[in-house]
């Protein structure tokens, strides 16, 4: 199914807003199978509904500039980055780097044009993280930034992530506080109400229950668990001191120990 591109392209890049869809529009993505809806909302629409909203991308932001805390002047020779998709974390990487390999399941293939005149460094390998074809003890440091909450067997991936990682390297994972009290809040405050305004309410909640199949605390207890012979630093915000309940987002810092 193709939706009116020309139309997205006019809204998203002159008038700098989000489409409004017509009711058609929004029973053919509603009809979509499964796979196929997400699939044709992230090649098309969901980058843009995040970054075209002040809000929305100046949380993104930070919770990405939080990832990359404490890495400046470090050298990573071989950086992993899993679930990458459009460089959302590329361009908040503080540390120097030789290779940086990028991985998602779905072919990105298309974008690698794009992705070398960014860095000449970079390679696209298509890979399911959950059994992942890559070589084990392989890099230096491995990003993951909110991947986990989506993949049906995410602690599958989280020991694939520490088979892929070197004794001694670093493993950054960003998570959401999602289904977390303030994060739900804010959502309804955000990209709901922008959703509302939009008209595509419908498409945005059924993309949210369909992707967001994990819950912060499991897979945070999961991660403790799979990564307990390492040391671990958890930091959440922006509230360290409270629950999961009154914050936004938590990174996860591993150094993989020899073990």
């Amino acid at each position: 199914m193709q939706i009116n591109i020309e139309k997205w392209n006019w809204y998203v890049f002159i008038n700098r807003k989000t489409p409004i869809f017509s009711d058609r529009e929004i029973d053919l993505i509603l009809d979509l199978p499964p796979k196929q809806f997400k699939e044709e909302l992230y090649a098309t629409h969901y980058a843009n509904w995040i970054y075209t909203n002040t809000g929305n991308a100046t949380f993104h932001r930070a919770m990405h500039n939080a990832l990359e805390k404490g890495h400046a002047n470090r050298v990573f020779p071989a950086t992993l980055e899993i679930g990458a998709r459009n460089l959302e974390h590329f361009n908040h990487v503080k540390h120097e780097f030789k290779s940086y390999t990028l991985t998602d399941i779905d072919n990105l293939e298309d974008e690698m044009p794009s992705w070398k005149t960014v860095n000449q460094s970079i390679e696209f390998v298509r890979d399911d993280i959950s059994c992942s074809k890559l070589d084990s003890n392989s890099y230096d440091r491995v990003i993951v930034t909110c991947v986990l909450h989506h993949v049906p067997n995410f602690e599958a991936a989280l020991i694939e992530i520490r088979r892929l990682t070197k004794s001694g390297g670093v493993i950054d994972i960003l998570l959401p506080c999602d289904p977390g009290l303030v994060y739900r809040m804010l959502k309804y405050m955000g990209p709901y109400r922008y959703a509302r305004k939009a008209n595509y309410i419908k498409i945005k909640k059924l993309l949210d229950a369909r992707d967001h199949i994990n819950h912060f605390s499991g897979i945070l207890e999961l991660t403790k668990f799979t990564f307990r012979k390492d040391e671990t630093r958890i930091s959440i915000f922006p509230f360290k001191r409270l629950s999961y309940d009154f914050n936004l987002w938590a990174t996860i810092r591993i150094l993989k120990s020899n073990a």
